[in-house]
């Protein structure tokens, strides 16, 4: 059974996501030589339907994703314009491997890169304004569905799915002074004790 952490960060001036990218750095690096898998799950606060997620894993690396208009209704849909954008950030265009934009990046993986990947569409395709914020949500000690044998690819089809029915998971959250818990450096992120997001990430979304 998992634990998990969840903080939020300020999106910057003018729909600037810096202060975004650099949080998100700094907590998959730091996360990257952790035992197990983490699962990161990043959405805008109110908007949990459009978001993106990755699996870090030192052994295996990373594998990044954006949701698809597989699991979008309405007007959150993605444009033609959106689809190539995303592409154009560097995700690969939903298949058979998943049914979302993803990027699977094998060690030794470039950290900033992939958070700099997964902030991406909150710049472009999810557009946001200064007073916005960027929720992320960590899955510690996250198990995969279908772990892969050695000579099989580095991930299974069914191992990007949240525990809709892990109730008893808590979030742990830093307290308002805990900069190292939060991954805070004086970039403005902060903890939420919120809860919303685990559910949005379930098999259905990779």
């Amino acid at each position: 059974m998992s634990h998990q952490e969840v903080f939020t960060v300020p999106v910057g001036p003018g729909g600037g996501l810096a202060a975004v990218t650099a949080a998100l750095a700094r907590r998959l690096e730091g996360e990257a030589d952790a035992p197990g898998t983490v699962a990161v799950y990043v959405s805008m606060v109110g908007v949990p339907e459009r978001f993106t997620q990755c699996l870090v894993n030192a052994e295996r690396g990373a594998w990044a994703e954006c949701v698809s208009n597989e699991y979008l209704e309405g007007d959150l849909r993605l444009s033609q314009i959106d689809e190539d954008l995303l592409v154009a950030a560097g995700y690969q265009r939903p298949d058979d491997f998943s049914p979302n934009f993803h990027l699977v990046v094998e060690p030794p993986v470039d950290w900033p890169a992939v958070a700099l990947l997964l902030a991406a569409p909150f710049a472009t395709v999810f557009p946001c304004t200064e007073r916005d914020h960027v929720e992320v949500r960590l899955h510690f000690d996250f198990v995969l569905a279908d772990a892969p044998d050695a000579d099989d690819p580095p991930w299974g089809d069914d191992d990007l799915a949240w525990d809709d029915d892990d109730e008893d998971d808590e979030d742990e959250t830093a307290g308002e002074g805990d900069e190292e818990a939060a991954g805070k450096d004086g970039d403005g992120v902060r903890d939420d004790d919120g809860g919303g997001g685990g559910g949005h990430g379930g098999k259905g979304h990779g």
